[in-house]
């Protein structure tokens, strides 16, 4: 490829890699102002994080790190909660603009593209040839575990700033400069405001290339000239995350210990899975769903396929026999490793086996809150990109084996090709519109009361009729929270699911007091929680039977509360008795107001 060729080539790139994300992500990339894909339980959290950033900087006082508006009366200690500023942020300039559906929406695909030319960037710094580096970034972006975090974690899908730091920091390594570490330490920095996890992960990664310059000092420049710099990188990225570091570090300190959430165990990978393409795939996917009927309810992020085209192609580029290629494969294989979880499984849910190192990653206190193992895939995919650009390279630039370059690509593309997503249209339910308008300054009490994932619905509502609501999902709720549910009767009464028994009436003398006392304006008796069959969608939207979003909304109803018929009778005579008549009502909730005191 001559130099003029080359040059637009590499101009060419990222309007190139916007044009795949548009067919890859379609419909989302048609429709991004309103269906979500999935969706999950974080994409609603996720939508409540867009309001709640721009109402706190423009009406809170600019403090994100603590909310009234949920839980209230006790409100939520946000230090430890998934925000996401570096998305969330853009809702201040465009949320009057754009809804919390488009801005989410728009910057998770957006990531894509950006990801996709950082890891075309940084297979051409390792030496491999522009068609090869394309590729590399198709598969970094469209990584299957990547695109699996599209349908719930807004700050797992946003990993497309690391390709750019790896890029930095070899560079840095190669040929020291001041710039080279501030742009290594400002890149790390920007992705630990998308996501914490990430922002770990990045420091692994420039430690093995640490330990790498230490240990081969000929892949890297004179270490009196890169060592400080590093350093420099380093003490940087610190200062720049302090706004978001401290706010943990004094919660930490004032409740006397770091909050961790616990390990998910059903979180790991096994060679099961490592071998089984999504069941969203548009031609596997069915056939998964069949073969592999467990995997139908596994969590969003939890696919682990690695694709037969990528792992052929970086095996080719690992027998170009440099240091730099065996460095990229040991380091990919550690995170792969760790991404099995702390025993190894052949199949899912088997019984554990032989332990494995993240039994370690378990025991190091600032290291735990990475309680999802098979997260780790995503920089086993930074890592593996430039070997599969590298192979592609090597197979390409020999004409006998040309066609095996082409097919193994097509096999590649074919194997992480996810388009169409599975979407869901969001709706405005109008019940929360009527709580707009009733004009009332207190808060909500949703009932059946919920506290953890299964209020996700509620943080949806509260976006449209901005009340502080009673329940609430944060990332690890706060202890005082669960203290009110136990020494607050009439939280206690609104909590309950199960049958509803005499004392439940009894205990609580004054409610309409009880209820002011707490600022409670309004109360919404949600029939969607009743037993018996669900309606497919929540309030307001209209998703079709048998969809994977419906068949998800119905298991939350279902399992996730179980509440009796009897109860929710029992629930609205008692509200009837209380406040009177419902002001609104529908065929999915009933609207009561708490009259003044």
């Amino acid at each position: 490829m001559g130099e003029g060729k080359a040059r637009l080539f590499d101009r060419l790139a990222p309007p190139a890699y916007l044009l795949v994300s548009a067919i890859f992500l379609y419909p989302l990339s048609t429709r991004f102002w309103e269906v979500l894909p999935g969706p999950r339980v974080d994409s609603w959290q996720n939508l409540w994080n867009f309001w709640w950033v721009r109402r706190a900087f423009l009406t809170g006082g600019g403090n994100p790190f603590w909310t009234g508006d949920l839980f209230h009366p006790v409100g939520a200690d946000l230090s430890y909660h998934t925000l996401s500023l570096l998305n969330t942020v853009w809702a201040v300039p465009l949320g009057g603009i754009l809804s919390p559906v488009a801005l989410m929406n728009l910057l998770s695909f957006l990531t894509y593209p950006i990801g996709a030319w950082g890891a075309y960037l940084l297979a051409r710094e390792f030496g491999a040839g522009r068609g090869g580096s394309f590729l590399a970034g198709v598969f970094y972006a469209f990584f299957p575990n990547h695109v699996d975090h599209l349908y719930a974690h807004l700050n797992l899908t946003s990993q497309h700033l690391l390709p750019f730091f790896l890029l930095f920091t070899v560079r840095l390594i190669r040929e020291p400069r001041w710039r080279t570490a501030a742009a290594a330490g400002g890149i790390l920095a920007l992705q630990t405001y998308a996501s914490w996890t990430y922002a770990v992960h990045g420091l692994m990664v420039a430690f093995l290339l640490f330990l790498g310059g230490l240990l081969f000092p000929r892949i890297a420049g004179p270490r009196r000239a890169w060592l400080p710099k590093l350093a420099a990188a380093v003490a940087l990225f610190f200062l720049l995350i302090a706004p978001i570091l401290v706010p943990p570090l004094r919660s930490s300190a004032n409740r006397g210990e770091f909050v961790y959430k616990g390990i998910r165990p059903d979180l790991y990978i096994s060679v099961e899975t490592m071998i089984t393409p999504s069941i969203f795939h548009p031609v596997l996917g069915e056939w998964i769903r069949e073969v592999r009927p467990r995997h139908e309810n596994l969590p969003r992020g939890t696919t682990a396929y690695l694709g037969a085209g990528a792992l052929l192609f970086a095996i080719a580029g690992i027998r170009r026999g440099k240091r730099e290629t065996t460095f990229l494969a040991g380091g990919a294989a550690l995170f792969l490793v760790l991404a099995m979880g702390p025993h190894f499984q052949l199949r899912l849910a088997s019984t554990p086996g032989f332990p494995l190192p993240y039994r370690i990653i378990e025991e190091i206190p600032l290291l735990r809150f990475l309680r999802v193992p098979n997260r780790f895939l995503i920089p086993y995919s930074l890592l593996l990109a430039p070997l599969v650009a590298l192979g592609f390279s090597r197979l390409w630039d020999r004409k006998g084996t040309r066609p095996a370059a082409v097919l193994l690509a097509l096999l590649l593309l074919f194997e992480f090709f996810p388009a169409p997503l599975s979407v869901a249209t969001i709706g405005r339910p109008p019940f929360c519109e009527r709580i707009a308008q009733r004009g009332s300054s207190g808060a909500v009490l949703d009932i059946p009361l919920l506290v953890g994932p299964s209020a996700c619905f509620y943080m949806y509502y509260q976006t449209i009729h901005e009340r502080p609501i009673v329940s609430g999902y944060v990332s690890i709720t706060p202890p005082e929270v669960s203290a009110s549910l136990e020494r607050i009767p009439i939280l206690v009464w609104a909590s309950k699911t199960e049958q509803p028994k005499r004392m439940d009436r009894i205990s609580i003398d004054n409610p309409v007091g009880e209820l002011n006392n707490l600022g409670v304006g309004d109360v919404v008796l949600h029939r969607d929680f009743t037993g018996g069959v669900k309606p497919p969608s929540p309030p307001g939207m209209d998703w079709a039977e048998g969809s994977d979003a419906a068949r998800w909304y119905r298991m939350m109803a279902n399992v996730s509360t179980r509440v009796s018929e009897d109860r929710m009778r029992f629930y609205r005579k008692t509200l009837e008795e209380w406040l009177g008549p419902p002001y609104y009502e529908d065929d999915r909730v009933a609207l009561f107001a708490v009259p003044d005191k």
